[in-house]
């Protein structure tokens, strides 16, 4: 828990895409030894997470019937490379839109 908390207080200062894999290498560990489970698995990343891209997830689950939280009122539960696979998606574009935005204000 000491290295998942010490990398959460890095997440500004990392790629998204390496705090992604670092978090589900370590998380995984956790989860896999009984000391996390998956809604805290999710629950701690969306933490960690831009006010934006949490946002984004929120939507997306909303529209997959997820449930966020024990007394939450969606019927599936989370699942952790649902939402690793949509941030991952969600960090491509946003560099993608940076290096358009770089080509067309050099043009």
């Amino acid at each position: 828990m000491t290295t998942l908390n010490q990398l959460i207080r890095d997440t500004s200062i990392l790629d998204l895409s390496v705090y992604v894999l670092k978090y589900t290498s370590i998380t995984k560990a956790l989860v896999d030894n009984n000391e996390m489970s998956i809604m805290q698995r999710c629950r701690c990343f969306l933490d960690a997470l831009s006010g934006q891209l949490r946002d984004k997830a929120f939507n997306f689950w909303s529209t997959k019937d997820r449930k966020l939280s024990a007394h939450g009122t969606g019927i599936k539960n989370l699942n952790f490379e649902e939402l690793k696979k949509l941030i991952l998606g969600k960090a491509l574009a946003a560099k993608k839109k940076v290096v358009y935005n770089k080509e067309r204000a050099m043009e």
